[in-house]
């Protein structure tokens, strides 16, 4: 999975535990910001990327990338989350802590650390 990918789908289900709308994610390893701008109705959520000049559109069981025409299927428990990238075939999981997340990225084999803001 992209890092770019990644990033969104972290934002994304950070801000769906936390039940609120942040506009940052920070990647420790890249030293990179990521900014989005958030809509969500009771189920449905519309995150736009502006790195990626896209949308992930829909509810976290079935979100619709605009960029890549495919499907990011998401479950959400508690503060653990398992992501699937249609696309690439690759899954992440993720434990949210506050506003710090730490991803399993089965693609890449190894530990990556966020924080929302």
């Amino acid at each position: 999975m992209i890092n770019d990918m990644r990033a969104a789908i972290v934002f994304l289900c950070a801000c769906a535990q936390n039940n609120t709308e942040k506009r940052m994610l920070y990647d420790f390893k890249q030293k990179k910001y990521y900014h989005y701008h958030l809509l969500k109705d009771s189920i449905r959520y519309s995150l736009y990327d502006y790195g990626r000049g896209s949308y992930l559109q829909g509810n976290l069981s079935q979100i619709f990338d605009t960029k890549t025409q495919s499907y990011i299927s998401l479950k959400l428990e508690g503060n653990r989350f398992i992501g699937l990238d249609r696309q690439s075939g690759s899954h992440i999981y993720g434990n949210i802590n506050n506003n710090l997340i730490t991803v399993f990225d089965t693609q890449k084999n190894k530990y990556i650390h966020y924080a929302i803001f």
